[in-house]
């Protein structure tokens, strides 16, 4: 193994020196290699902002709490699950091959598993999305929960719902969100 690295670290820099020779020569190597660090070293990926939402995120990752909220009552989970097949943040995609930032929780639930808001508050959308149903509802200004993969809706909207009304059923799975006015929240204390 430590053979194979020091192969690999001359290598690099056996190509760094050639990129260095190349670039401070008139050969048009150069304006290639200028064009290539161009494009990958200069163009702008959105790290930054990926980076600004992150580190404005883990302030609910920090403490072992529930997420804090404009009531007096707890959040309670949304449904009975099997287990969390995705969570919440960075998550490696094997389809794209890259980290990817994962907004929610996927749940693998049992099939007509009843669902229940975490907070009371107001059904402000019900809608389809390819084959399955979500439900958006607001608990407070700028509260608001999100549940996609119901094949079943039991609320309507502009309902005013209580934590013990049933807001429907599941499929095989249920896609959960926690957002403010700042985007998505991490609700890893209701997914212990």
């Amino acid at each position: 193994m430590l053979g194979s690295f020091r192969i690999r670290m001359l290598v690099v820099i056996l190509i760094v020196m050639l990129v260095g020779l190349s670039v401070q020569s008139d050969h048009s190597s150069r304006y290639v290699i200028e064009s290539v660090l161009n494009n990958y070293v200069l163009k702008d990926y959105g790290v930054e902002t990926k980076l600004a939402m992150l580190l404005d995120n883990t302030r609910s990752r920090i403490s072992d709490g529930d997420v804090p909220v404009m009531s007096h009552k707890e959040m309670q989970s949304p449904c009975d699950y099997l287990t969390v097949a995705r969570r919440y943040g960075w998550n490696w995609n094997e389809e794209s091959r890259r980290q990817e930032f994962y907004p929610g929780v996927l749940l693998i639930v049992k099939e007509n598993t009843l669902v229940r808001p975490v907070l009371a508050g107001e059904v402000v959308e019900v809608s389809r999305q390819e084959d399955a149903r979500t439900i958006l509802i607001k608990h407070s200004p700028d509260l608001f929960s999100y549940y996609q993969g119901l094949q079943e809706v039991l609320v309507r909207e502009n309902q005013h719902i209580d934590q013990r009304q049933i807001l429907g059923k599941t499929g095989k799975n249920l896609y959960f969100e926690l957002r403010d006015e700042d985007g998505p929240l991490d609700p890893h204390s209701l997914f212990p």
